[in-house]
């Protein structure tokens, strides 16, 4: 990456294959304010007792820093085939992958629970377990029902993300709830296909939905039809794997931050 240092703050640049298109800035800090009162270690010295790092600013904002870091140095590295790459799990949460098609259900027995998971590598949704999960919801009892699992002693919580273990590393593949299979036999993960779609120069947008017939439609937003279309016939259907190509004015958008695609309203303008 290119690196600028400039007033104190460092500047690295990850430039993309398409240098004209808008960037996206992640920023975040590593100073800290001037230590004042008692102190047990020097604020400054970073000493490590019991495995513990003691000082002035050890956690502000280094967490979020290193995580920055580390997936933008893995998303350089990848080209995303298998999943966004999240990194490894961390050995403070159980994760489980959970296969689409196992039956789930609030209390289930070990060697169900062990039947219920993917094979290595395989896709499935991801379910979770630790100190950081919330037991129960509040005054929520159907939603307790529907996204814990009590296996044992523990309880998984049921993510609705879509993602795949390989080599202990986890990789993302959406929300799994838009995980659908093509008419001829193909996994497909729209989330991973958006990403490929932005590499198209006369799209603003796209996505791969189920049409209503269960064939899987390439949804491309564009001002010029003719050029949108082209462009999609030299994708790589291994990784595109539509049958069928629909080219709009405009996807909608969640008007909630007018981003992100509205499933939901773009799947009512999908007919057979």
């Amino acid at each position: 990456c290119e690196t600028e240092v400039f007033h104190g703050s460092l500047l690295m640049r990850w430039p993309g294959e398409h240098p004209e298109k808008t960037p996206v800035l992640f920023m975040n800090h590593q100073d800290v304010v001037e230590a004042s009162g008692e102190w047990e270690h020097e604020p400054f010295s970073g000493d490590i007792t019991e495995d513990k790092i003691w000082g002035r600013g050890t956690l502000d904002d280094k967490g979020a820093l290193w995580a920055m870091l580390r997936a933008a140095d893995e998303l350089a590295a990848s080209d995303c085939a298998e999943g966004v790459p999240a990194g490894e799990v961390s050995a403070f949460i159980e994760l489980r992958i959970v296969r689409f098609d196992a039956i789930l259900r609030h209390e289930m027995k070990e060697e169900e629970w062990i039947a219920a998971q993917a094979a290595p590598g395989e896709a499935g949704e991801i379910c979770v377990a630790g100190g950081h999960v919330l037991k129960t919801y509040y005054r929520n009892p159907e939603a307790e029902k529907e996204n814990k699992i009590k296996v044992g002693g523990k309880i998984f919580h049921r993510t609705g993300d879509a993602g795949r273990l390989v080599g202990g590393r986890l990789f993302l593949l959406g929300r799994a709830s838009r995980v659908f299979t093509t008419p001829g036999g193909v996994k497909a993960y729209p989330a991973l296909i958006e990403r490929e779609l932005l590499k198209l120069d006369a799209s603003a947008a796209g996505t791969l939905v189920r049409g209503r017939d269960g064939r899987a439609v390439l949804i491309l937003e564009s001002a010029d039809p003719e050029a949108a279309r082209a462009e999609a016939l030299t994708l790589d259907r291994r990784r595109v794997p539509y049958d069928e190509i629909r080219v709009v004015a405009h996807i909608p958008r969640d008007p909630r931050h007018a981003s992100k695609i509205d499933y939901n309203a773009l799947a009512e303008h999908i007919s057979p």
